[in-house]
């Protein structure tokens, strides 16, 4: 089987070759430009007089995002016929991320022609694209799965779930009314939980005696956000100069990024920004300093800027394997980056944070023989950042994982797959496999063989529980170079394989059970240093939180870095 011969759907056309990213967008350079060049107008429009550090923690894990998209969505073949020229306004249609992809592509196929409606637009087809009968009518698909999702949604609320939700809101409003009463000043604040939740609640309870409290999400209720009229704001042309060898997308930069900046920055603002207002401390914990939500982003931005060390703990796998600026990002909106890797190099030993699994080093001789997880990559439509499994990989990575289920099942192994996502994917409907609902860790503990598509998450979920799998993956995952001396040495056990059959005869001889005990060790320490397995003790992120790092020699793989100004 061939690339050919597998095809995802397209909602926008497709790329012929990996689209180039600048080292300037890469390095964040033209998010923090951009910044520097929209805050004065933001705080005129505001009427506040907030400082450059202020805005850049608010706005930059957004800016960086909608820059490497627009870049991306730049260099697609796209097709104006099969793309949907549709008002994404309804939530249940789209997705955040869904509703920025689409409303990107028509802007940028609006500019590029010149014309003010999508309507009035002319583009000859791409030659390159192609013309089969079966092509999808996207338009069409959209509208039906709207209409499906209306009536259903209007059929599925029961008395139960009204009421539920009525406590919920009351519940919002009875905790906001007691936040706005509590100290906004103390020593230290969490605005993420760090560990998974009974743990964490002892970590609260320890913490509170050093003066450090838990500030949750969610403590603005929504109902309580007031909306304000930007569309001024939204339509400005920035006019916005920057040294590129791209000076057409600067140019749709420049015209476009007041209109897709989020609105928890202009029609929200407000509302979060009188919230936050007055909160201080000299210490700030964070697991996720990239996330978008708006309660979390504008409590970061007011106190980040009182704190003297802002302490972040990983939050997911993948971070210390690429180049990537959203990685690199995390670290830079923190002083001290609290790191799942066990970087033997050095000595130091990772934390893993947010797991409650018990670590077992020994297999479980339970499972049959026979019996192989493959742990699939997220297959995406689009390109959401730039990291990891790319959409114009999508049908060589899809080839691959079928080949290697057809020697499976052809050889009598006992093939689960799981999606990324948990929800069907275009392999599972290829081989109409039934998605089970037991947990991940349920299905890693319960499996003898164990393929993982993509290094990010999941080879954690492994090795803290004493399994170790094989890496399936090939020149899609553009790792760094020390990355890749660790996965070369993982190969050479037969740990790591590239291609459908080279796996398959690492399943068919076992290596997990026929590797020597100590060849075992270089393994394990090889997945430690790339993906880390011990998982943090409520004493230990106490340690790191409690102690001055500045000053202290910690053996735990702390990165530290300056906190970003410019």
């Amino acid at each position: 089987m061939n690339s050919n011969q597998f095809n995802f759907d397209s909602s926008f056309g497709y790329y012929s070759q990996l689209p180039d990213i600048p080292r300037y967008v890469s390095d964040l350079s033209l998010s923090k430009k951009l910044i520097l060049h929209i805050y004065p107008l933001l705080n005129k429009h505001h009427q506040i007089n907030q400082s450059y550090s202020y805005w850049l923690a608010l706005l930059i894990p957004s800016t960086q995002i909608l820059v490497e998209s627009i870049f991306d969505r730049f260099q697609i073949n796209i097709d104006p016929d099969a793309f949907p020229f549709i008002d994404l306004k309804d939530d249940f249609l789209c997705a955040d991320h869904q509703s920025l992809n689409y409303n990107l592509i028509k802007d940028i196929i609006i500019f590029r022609s010149g014309g003010p409606t999508p309507s009035e637009i002319n583009i000859p087809t791409n030659p390159y694209l192609s013309t089969s009968p079966s092509k999808t009518n996207f338009k069409n698909k959209l509208v039906i799965r709207t209409i499906i999702k209306k009536i259903s949604k209007v059929f599925s609320t029961s008395l139960p779930e009204i009421i539920s939700y009525r406590i919920y809101l009351v519940r919002q409003i009875i905790y906001y009314l007691l936040t706005r009463s509590s100290s906004k000043i103390h020593h230290g604040f969490i605005i993420q939980q760090v560990l998974s939740a009974t743990r964490f609640k002892k970590l609260e309870h320890r913490l509170k005696q050093l003066d450090i409290h838990y500030l949750p999400l969610n403590r603005l209720p929504s109902i309580l956000v007031k909306h304000h009229d930007c569309s001024v704001v939204r339509k400005t042309n920035i006019d916005f100069s920057f040294e590129s060898n791209n000076p057409q997308i600067i140019k749709f930069i420049s015209s476009h990024y007041t209109k897709y900046l989020p609105t928890f920055a202009l029609e929200e603002f407000q509302s979060y920004y009188k919230f936050f207002k007055g909160y201080s401390c000299q210490k700030l914990v964070v697991k996720c300093s990239n996330s978008l939500e708006p309660s979390f982003r504008h409590a970061f931005a007011a106190l980040s800027q009182s704190s003297t060390q802002i302490i972040n703990f990983q939050h997911g796998g993948g971070y210390g394997l690429y180049d990537a600026a959203l990685h690199n990002l995390e670290k830079q909106l923190s002083d001290l980056f609290v790191s799942w890797r066990d970087d033997n190099l050095r000595g130091y030993r990772g934390l893993v944070t947010g797991y409650a699994v018990r670590p077992n080093v020994k297999s479980n001789h339970k499972t049959n023989v026979q019996d192989v997880l493959i742990i699939a990559p997220f297959f995406k439509p689009f390109h959401r950042y730039n990291i990891g499994v790319h959409p114009f990989y999508n049908n060589l990575i899809a080839t691959r994982i079928i080949e290697l289920i057809k020697l499976l099942l052809a050889n009598n192994f006992n093939v689960t797959y799981r999606p990324y996502s948990k929800s069907h994917d275009q392999i599972s409907k290829y081989f109409g496999f039934r998605i089970s609902t037991d947990s991940i860790e349920k299905q890693i503990s319960s499996s003898h063989h164990i393929v993982i598509c993509k290094p990010t998450t999941a080879p954690t979920e492994c090795l803290i529980q004493g399994k170790l799998p094989i890496l399936f993956f090939g020149e899609e995952e553009h790792l760094n170079y020390h990355s890749q001396k660790s996965i070369s040495i993982l190969a050479k056990y037969g740990f790591y394989v590239r291609d459908a059959q080279s796996c398959y005869n690492s399943i068919l001889r076992d290596v997990i059970n026929q590797t020597p005990t100590d060849s075992l060790h270089s393994v394990k320490n090889q997945y430690d240093s790339l993906f880390g397995s011990r998982i943090s003790s409520v004493d230990e992120v106490i340690e790191v939180i409690s102690k001055n790092l500045n000053n202290y020699s910690s053996p735990y793989n702390i990165i530290r870095t300056p906190r970003i100004t410019m």
